[in-house]
């Protein structure tokens, strides 16, 4: 494809550039950036109403969650069985 060709998609491209740069908003003052930092909303009592049962579910399911990665890492189901096949049998 010749180098010419280019040309007109070149210059769509940086049009439609230069156009959505143009829409984006104006960079904020600091002191904007600083006063939108500091606030925090509060959620209102309704929501932490209907946020509590999910909260809790997670709460409650931690240390589930903890205890199966526990026994996932320490290969708990193979000690069981061990324990339970050499339990009681006397070693050569």
């Amino acid at each position: 494809m010749p180098a010419r060709a280019n040309i007109p998609l070149l210059a769509a491209v940086s049009l439609i550039t230069t156009w959505s740069a143009s829409l984006a908003d104006a960079p904020l003052a600091p002191d904007e950036v600083r006063e939108r930092r500091l606030l925090r909303e509060e959620r209102p009592l309704w929501r932490e109403a209907l946020a509590l049962p999910y909260d809790a579910a997670l709460v409650l399911a931690w240390p589930l969650k903890r205890t199966l990665f526990w026994a996932e890492q320490i290969h708990l189901d193979d000690r069981i069985a061990n324990l339970v096949h050499f339990h009681g049998k006397e070693e050569p």
